[in-house]
């Protein structure tokens, strides 16, 4: 939604949304380059851990498909959910919470920050918590283990670059869209700029 009575907020919308594709865009690519270094050197095999690679970088897909489209709240909603459930089976495929894809639960949480809405912050929050839980209680029901240490350890830096770079990005975004105070020398400005415009009307009655 575009706030009212903003010029600029039709401007900032677009930029807002370049910073999220590219974010998405980084993500799709960093897992794809991610898996073919670790199929290279001989570490992802291609069961579970290549599974979660490719459900891992399904939302990031999808929210680079709707890109373009009206930001419409189911489609909003939409892109939370895909990401909510590509972390919960990416990070239960490898070990849970305990795992190295545990922090692609909070993608969601990224992905919400950048719409800018109270009502999806809450979403995307409780959808990272929803993940977070399923993966745990799934993991420890199905009795999935961790890869080996250095498959975690390049899966873990995936994860962790992904959704730190997302939530970094999406918080910059927000603490600079927030409308700032105005200094002292703004008013100045205004004047200045203003000219024959202004009129000073003095106690007496005299313009």
């Amino acid at each position: 939604m575009i706030p009212l009575g903003r010029p600029d907020a039709h401007a900032e919308l677009e930029r807002d949304e370049a910073v999220a594709a590219v974010w998405c865009a980084l993500w799709l690519g960093a897992t794809v380059l991610a898996g073919l270094l670790l199929a290279a050197l001989g570490i992802l095999p291609m069961g579970r851990g290549t599974a979660a690679l490719t459900i891992g970088a399904a939302p990031a897909l999808w929210s680079l498909m709707l890109a373009s489209a009206p930001r419409h709240l189911w489609l909003q909603t939409s892109v939370i959910l895909v990401g909510a459930l590509g972390g919960t089976l990416a990070s239960l495929l490898t070990g849970g919470v305990g795992g190295p894809l545990a922090a692609w639960c909070l993608g969601p949480l990224a992905a919400a920050i950048f719409m800018k809405e109270a009502r999806l912050f809450a979403l995307g929050g409780a959808a990272a918590i929803v993940a977070a839980a399923l993966s745990g209680l799934g993991a420890a029901t199905l009795h999935m283990r961790p890869p080996s240490p250095e498959l975690a350890a390049g899966l873990g830096l995936l994860a962790l670059t992904t959704v730190g770079g997302g939530l970094a990005a999406g918080l910059a975004l927000l603490i600079r869209s927030r409308p700032r105070e105005p200094r002292a020398g703004d008013l100045e400005a205004r004047l200045a700029g203003n000219g024959l415009l202004l009129l000073d009307l003095t106690g007496t009655g005299v313009v």
